[in-house]
């Protein structure tokens, strides 16, 4: 018995914060230690793995907590059928070992026969979860309230502006908040006034935030998938330096060899610039910008580089290494 918690959706900042919370609070209430709390790596865990941790027992607390990432992406022979059938003759309910599916797939998205199966099963669960990505008003409202959650306001002006630069990829506007927070916080200190007391307004953003077509992001794949250690440290040490938080670097730089993978092998299918944006629902700016970068890059290097990537990735968010220490030993592995 097994209580299933299925979290999906293409906005992955919002389901990740979701799983955080559901770990916070079975640490906090359920297991202080943490011993009963087993991440598993979806892509690359067997079934015997995936049925010894969600159906075992513990002594040591009422139950367990099992976290597994991107399943759904799982190479692994018959995995996916074998999980739908496990999980059908253990009939999952309340009161046994808590387990979080987290994807980052949309309902509309296409999917294999035997993942679709699966994915139907979980997307049925009563703690199933869908993350929409989030239109330009909602992404103007989630500013406003993550400003104040974080000691700051900002103006109904500028949370539109914000969201019209950004995007409503919640990783990036997550990392200008706090950019925009801190400044306005240390700009009020240095006139000796409150740090809370202030707004950010219009001005501010256009001061401060770097839009979502930001150069240095493509200088810095390019630099990756060129292997050029030198510049690729630079250009990551840069970023650090300008304010943005190692994590945010890290989703930003596997967004852009997701969307680079994808127009690689759109581009092999010949499909041009244009039918790749509205294919891969890109801004046309992007979908040419990655259109010229992909074209210098074969598909077995994009592949390696992304594998790497979400390792670290997995890594981080199991505790076990630290975002930039594994940039830096991946630049220099290179």
């Amino acid at each position: 018995m097994c209580m299933i918690f299925f979290l999906y959706g293409e906005d992955g900042y919002r389901s990740s914060r979701k799983l955080k919370e559901i770990k916070e609070k079975f640490i906090r209430e359920v297991d202080p230690t943490g011993a009963n709390l087993a991440i598993l790596n979806g892509e690359k865990v067997d079934i015997g793995k995936l049925n010894e941790a969600i159906f075992s027992s513990s002594l040591l607390a009422s139950k367990r907590l099992i976290i597994v990432e991107g399943l759904l992406r799982s190479k692994v022979e018959g995995i996916h059928e074998q999980l739908l059938e496990l999980l059908k003759k253990r009939s999952p309910a309340e009161g046994g070992n808590i387990v979080v599916f987290r994807e980052e797939v949309g309902a509309g998205e296409e999917l294999s026969k035997a993942r679709s199966g699966l994915f139907k099963f979980l997307a049925k669960q009563k703690f199933a979860q869908e993350f929409k990505p989030l239109s330009s008003t909602e992404t103007a409202n989630w500013i406003r309230k993550e400003a104040e959650a974080r000691g700051g306001k900002i103006s109904s002006a500028a949370a539109g502006e914000l969201a019209a630069l950004v995007g409503n990829d919640l990783w990036h506007v997550s990392n200008e908040i706090d950019k925009l927070v801190n400044f306005k916080a240390a700009q009020k200190l240095q006139l000796g006034e409150t740090a809370a007391d202030f707004k950010i307004e219009p001005a501010d953003v256009a001061e401060l935030v770097t839009g979502i077509f930001d150069e240095r992001i493509f200088a810095l794949t390019d630099a990756l998938a060129g292997r050029q250690k030198p510049l690729a440290a630079k250009m990551l040490e840069e970023q650090i330096n300008a304010g943005a938080a190692p994590e945010y670097v890290l989703s930003m730089i596997v967004r852009q060899f997701r969307i680079l993978l994808s127009v690689r092998q759109a581009i092999d299918l010949g499909e041009g610039p244009r039918k790749v944006a509205t294919h891969l629902k890109l801004h046309p700016f992007v979908a040419q910008k990655a259109a010229n970068q992909a074209r210098g890059f074969g598909l077995p290097v994009l592949k390696g580089l992304l594998d790497r990537l979400l390792e670290i990735d997995y890594l981080n968010k199991s505790g076990r290494a630290d975002v930039l220490t594994s940039l830096d030993l991946l630049i220099a592995k290179l």
